[in-house]
């Protein structure tokens, strides 16, 4: 669960990145030595914490999401593709350190630049991810991180108030706790665990966790147009979701604990298509 101690002075520093915006991330970005492989897909570094860039010809933002601020991290993307590789991480405690991630739809102002997100889940036809990873050395999982709110979050420089849908389908010396088994999905065995989450600065805003966790191999380095929309309709049924919400960002990332060096994202791509009109009724 990406809930970093710090939420208060990250909506500040987010709202100082969205006044710089672009200029932030190329302050902290540097292209690495020109040579002929390099010229041909340039390769773009970011390391100042909460540092951010457009990839996928702005479908899709890199966000180097660092938790604790004594922490450092640095990435790297790839011919401004949806793709990035953890090139350090400083992680001195075991700890939920970083998310390092790729997004579509808005996070505290700043927002992807041709993606439907923010869109409300009534509107969903068909959504799936194809999500390509390399998870080799760290300690943490390799997860997505959907966000929902409750109402049209465009824009928004406020923390999500409805649920945080996360779909582990690797992950690494993480603890189960109390993940339950649930009805297949694809016919893959799935558990699951939720429960309520607030912000460690301002218990007030709250919302509902729930986690996916693929039962086979602990390490599943890939999948192709993976349905989202069972997790989501089966979160609906437990009442942990509302077909009125809206996403407002879809990531994928990796959660680091410890380590990390060489892990990073190959490919990740959304497929989605909207009803004009709601599906289900308001």
């Amino acid at each position: 669960m990406r809930v970093p101690a710090r939420a208060v002075a990250a909506i500040v520093l987010a709202l100082t990145v969205a006044g710089i915006s672009v200029a932030s991330s190329a302050a902290s970005a540097s292209s690495s030595p020109a040579t002929s492989s390099s010229r041909l897909h340039p390769r773009t570094r970011i390391c100042q914490v909460d540092a951010w860039k457009w990839t996928g010809r702005g479908q899709y933002i890199l966000y180097n999401d660092v938790l604790e601020l004594s922490d450092h991290e640095c990435v790297s993307n790839v011919g401004d593709q949806a793709n990035f590789r953890i090139e350090s991480s400083t992680t001195p405690q075991f700890a939920w350190n970083a998310y390092p991630n790729l997004f579509a739809g808005c996070q505290y102002g700043n927002c992807s630049r041709s993606s439907p997100v923010p869109l409300q889940i009534d509107h969903l036809t068909h959504l799936s991810m194809t999500l390509y990873t390399r998870f080799w050395h760290g300690i943490g999982d390799d997860a997505t991180d959907f966000w929902f709110t409750k109402k049209n979050p465009y824009r928004s420089r406020y923390h999500p108030n409805g649920a945080e849908l996360m779909i582990w389908l690797a992950w690494r010396d993480v603890p189960k706790h109390g993940c339950k088994p649930m009805p297949h999905i694809d016919h893959w065995q799935w558990c699951i665990e939720t429960w309520r989450a607030s912000l460690p600065n301002d218990p007030k805003v709250q919302w509902n966790y729930i986690q996916f966790r693929w039962r086979g191999r602990h390490r599943h380095p890939s999948v192709t147009q993976l349905n989202i929309l069972p997790f989501i309709h089966y979160a609906e049924q437990l009442g942990l979701m509302n077909h009125t919400w809206w996403a407002s960002s879809l990531d994928a990332g990796f959660e680091v604990i410890t380590g990390g060096v060489g892990d990073g994202i190959l490919k990740y791509s959304l497929d989605i298509h909207l009803s004009k009109t709601p599906r289900r009724g308001q």
